[in-house]
């Protein structure tokens, strides 16, 4: 197995991160639309992303 280098180590990390933010991101604009679209969020359960 190769040995990872602390910026690996880092990518990895930040990759991470960035993907949490991007999740929080989209369930946040999911909740605001949801707010638009109470009867259409019903219908459809799209935004269930918990």
């Amino acid at each position: 197995m190769k040995k990872k280098s602390w910026s690996d180590v880092g990518k990895y990390f930040a990759n991470l991160t960035g993907k949490k933010k991007m999740l929080k991101r989209q369930r946040s604009k999911a909740r605001r639309q949801s707010e638009d679209f109470k009867g259409f969020e019903k219908t459809t359960g799209a935004w269930d992303l918990d």
